[in-house]
């Protein structure tokens, strides 16, 4: 059903009745007979909410909408930065590890082959060495067990043919002692 809304000027029954608006006037229905007043008031309400009103209420809204969907952007965004930041910093410390871990080996490793070598070296000048061929064999297995971790942890070839000669000396010279 279609309603209009009469200014005082033109509603005629509107002001006998008592059911005007709050502008003064009254609403009436397609044949022009004054609605009741419960149903005048709910209209009137509408009458009195302008398009500028709903307009601006819209706006307000989709401006929230707007505003949070950009915010949920940004976060996502954050997030992921985060999670990005992290990884490396994972794989840093990862590589940082490894490579304190090789470090460890390999110093571990030629600190005991020096053991040896440093145990051999007057072996043939002194007429009673400061070392026997038991100690000596002792020296020479820690070194071959330090050498083990070498193997484990190397990365590069000359690293490893390097370790592998040391302990092929190492081994040589254990056969005449």
């Amino acid at each position: 059903m279609i309603y209009r809304w009469l200014p005082p000027d033109r509603a005629r029954n509107g002001h006998a009745l008592g059911l005007e608006g709050i502008c003064g006037g009254a609403w009436f229905d397609a044949g022009l007979r004054v609605l009741p007043p419960a149903l005048s008031a709910c209209l009137s309400y509408a009458h009195r909410m302008t398009i500028g009103l709903w307009v601006g209420a819209v706006v307000t809204l989709a401006g929230a909408a707007l505003g949070g969907a950009i915010s949920f952007v940004l976060s996502r965004q954050q997030i992921k930065d985060a999670r990005a930041q992290r990884a490396e910093q994972y794989l840093h410390e990862r590589q940082r590890h490894s490579a304190d871990r090789r470090f460890d080996a390999y110093s571990d490793f030629l600190t005991k082959a020096r053991s040896f070598r440093d145990a051999i070296r007057g072996y043939d000048k002194e007429p009673d060495p400061a070392f026997g061929p038991n100690e000596i064999d002792a020296i020479a297995r820690s070194a071959h067990s330090a050498s083990a971790l070498v193997f484990l942890v190397v990365e590069s070839t000359e690293t490893y043919d390097v370790c592998r000669a040391v302990v092929s000396g190492m081994k040589y010279i254990q056969r005449f002692s």
